[in-house]
């Protein structure tokens, strides 16, 4: 474990503006990078959370923790914590990772219960906002956050945040992207809301074609043109497949779209919001990946994004697999989708949702262009939650290095495992599955649907979650 850094510079950070206390003349160079790496954290909206491997170190372990003594020291084994390099360092952890919002396990030996804390850390938060009024002083600003009337509760938050010059950042970059920037941040942008749904397919040795569609919903209000009935907007979107074994950008798709909706003869009052979705695909190795979706609205003069953790398995490897279980409405997708389709010309054509399916919000008008073979037979719904006169559509394919027929079990189970549904559906030469799924059978609620694949002598499973709706649920 690196050094940190003496009892000063810690005193230091736990002043909450270590921008403005600045460490004694003798300080080392890493006090001063420690320094800077809170304030690019700061900026960055991450929390660090931190695991001491060595576990609990008693007062009787500082000895074997501490031979041979560091070059130079004799105080490793000093009871005053304030003197000892062992304490110091486990206190430097709860610094660093308070500073930003996390925690640190230190000087313990129970780490599952540690990991735990930090995975229902990250799955139980509150994301808080806000404006301030005063943009004219510059520098470090300290925030407080309580709970009124909880004086029980640990909170853990940033403890502030900084006002730049406002020349700082201002003279142009070449290589900057402003759909870029919205995904550069440890937490999505909430320009306005986005979803973000992908699939990988099998494609060709490691690599996998993942089919994405970014859905985004908008204020109508905002989109109306000029003769009250079209809705109108011009997008940039992209897709950034981000390799997290190596922290950089692999892949990354978009474009730009003229969005031209009209309302459906006979829609009586067009709805507060409209939703559309854009699909896409990536050709990915095999890995774990985060794919960052980022959109821009002119009409709205503002920007989103949204995350999501992706899996790319290698098929080419397995013995029997399945892929992810693609759901959509039988009956056609019940927003606008468009493809972002492009010509053989050097210069890509525009996209519109002109040429999407008959929806709510949309009539066809078809395009001639040039479209590549689609990774998948249908355009996914993002929903979940569906109502009992939906029938849905379940796709998925199955990859054997077997030639033994394989058999493909589809059940619709409650949350605790109890089959309320079950078929079984044999698997067409090319491996694939792709069937109507009525909901009018089961009751409100949740369920799981789960798919098991077989060949005679493996076993490969997929399961999805969704809910039914009562009839009166909006």
């Amino acid at each position: 474990m690196p050094d940190l850094p003496p009892s000063s510079v810690a005193h230091a950070l736990s002043g909450r503006d270590p921008t403005l206390l600045t460490p004694p003349a003798a300080a080392a160079s890493h006090d001063y990078a420690l320094l800077d790496m809170m304030n690019a954290m700061r900026r960055g909206n991450v929390a660090t959370y931190a695991i001491d491997p060595r576990g609990e170190i008693t007062s009787q372990e500082l000895e074997i923790e501490c031979h041979p003594s560091p070059p130079g020291s004799d105080s490793c084994v000093d009871p005053f914590a304030w003197r000892s390099p062992i304490r110091q360092a486990q206190r430097g952890l709860d610094i660093v990772a308070g500073e930003t919002g996390g925690f640190a396990i230190v000087n313990t030996d129970d780490f599952t219960s540690g990991i735990g804390r930090i995975l229902n850390d990250l799955d139980n938060y509150y994301l808080l906002g806000f404006y301030t009024t005063d943009l004219a002083t510059k520098g470090y600003r300290p925030v407080d956050v309580e709970v009124k009337g909880r004086p029980d509760l640990t909170l853990r938050y940033r403890r502030g945040y900084e006002i730049r010059p406002d020349n700082e950042d201002k003279e142009p970059r070449p290589d900057r992207e402003p759909l870029a920037d919205l995904v550069n941040n440890a937490i999505p942008a909430a320009g306005f809301p986005l979803r973000l749904h992908a699939i990988p397919m099998p494609y060709s040795g490691n690599r996998s074609r993942v089919a994405i569609s970014l859905e985004l919903t908008l204020p109508t209000a905002a989109l109306r043109g000029a003769d009250s009935e079209r809705l109108l907007d011009q997008i940039r979107y992209g897709v950034f497949a981000i390799d997290l074994k190596g922290a950089k950008v692999r892949e990354q798709t978009g474009s730009g779209a003229h969005i031209a909706l009209r309302p459906r003869p006979g829609l009586a009052a067009l709805p507060d919001q409209v939703t559309y979705q854009l699909a896409l695909e990536l050709e990915l190795p095999a890995g774990r990946y985060q794919l960052r979706g980022a959109a821009m609205s002119d009409k709205l003069g503002a920007g989103g994004s949204v995350y999501l953790p992706l899996d790319v398995p290698d098929f080419s490897r397995a013995e029997l697999a399945v892929t992810d279980l693609l759901l959509a409405y039988a009956d056609g997708p019940h927003v606008p989708v468009a493809h972002d389709i492009r010509s053989p010309l050097p210069n890509p054509a525009p996209l519109t949702t002109r040429g999407a399916q008959p929806t709510p919000l949309s009539r066809p008008t078809p395009t001639p262009v040039v479209a590549p073979v689609r990774t998948t037979p249908f355009d996914p719904t993002l929903d979940r939650v569906f109502a009992s006169t939906d029938v849905l559509r379940l796709f998925f394919k199955a990859i054997s290095k077997s030639r033994r027929p394989l058999t493909a079990t589809i059940s619709a189970r409650t949350p605790d495992g109890a089959v309320v549904v079950t078929f079984d559906q044999p698997v067409t030469s090319d491996g694939t599955v792709d069937v109507r799924l009525p909901l009018a059978q089961l009751m409100p609620g949740g369920y799981r649907l789960q798919v098991v694949v077989k060949d005679g002598e493996r076993t490969a499973m997929k399961e999805i979650g969704f809910a039914v709706k009562k009839k009166d649920e909006g």
